[in-house]
């Protein structure tokens, strides 16, 4: 009995969707790792810089640098209110 894969094409065919898939599967798993560490990094340094912002804020100190000038930041982000202003 004659294989179903036995022609050259069909095993031709076969290794170039196995080859495409495997690549697919590599740069997806590659480009989710990058993105998460890139996110990752990004949302530490806002939290770094939210924390410096609110320990200045309670110290009674002025920030480094002003909320306007912090990346990401600019006219119509809310601000906490400080504790003094309560």
């Amino acid at each position: 009995m004659r294989s179903r894969f036995a022609s050259l094409t069909s095993r031709l065919v076969l290794t170039a969707v196995a080859l495409v898939a495997v690549v697919s599967l590599v740069i997806g798993v590659t480009t989710t790792l990058a993105v998460r560490s890139y996110l990752t990094s990004r949302l530490d340094d806002d939290v770094r810089g939210t924390l410096e912002r609110a320990q200045h804020a309670h110290m009674g100190e002025p920030a480094s640098r002003s909320p306007a000038q912090c990346e990401g930041e600019g006219e119509g982000t809310s601000q906490a209110p400080s504790a003094r202003a309560a």
